[in-house]
């Protein structure tokens, strides 16, 4: 495993960036996806499948390609980034309920 990878403070400003590229990436794909029903279920159905996406896929993908995690770690992370998706879905259906008419 890498280490010393990690940036010690995290450089704030391209976090925030990084941040609102995929608030409004997520977002604009979750609104084509729902196809204007917007519920809690939905939500949370979007936000399972980018999870498993990114977290499984994308982190297999890493794994077999780098050294930062053993797989254990990726699977670990896989299932932070399928729950944190979720909540994002969640949110997402819950404002775009709320601000559509």
């Amino acid at each position: 495993n890498a280490t010393g990878v990690m940036k010690n403070p995290p450089d704030f400003i391209h976090l925030a960036i990084g941040c609102v590229i995929m608030a409004f990436a997520f977002s604009t794909i979750y609104s084509k996806w729902a196809r204007g029903i917007h519920s809690i279920s939905q939500g949370a159905q979007f936000g399972l499948w980018v999870g498993i996406m990114v977290g499984f896929g994308s982190g297999i993908i890493d794994y077999a390609t780098s050294n930062l995690l053993d797989f254990q770690g990726a699977l670990v992370n896989g299932l932070i980034y399928v729950v944190f998706n979720i909540i994002m879905g969640v949110l997402a259906a819950v404002i775009y309920k709320a601000t559509s008419k």
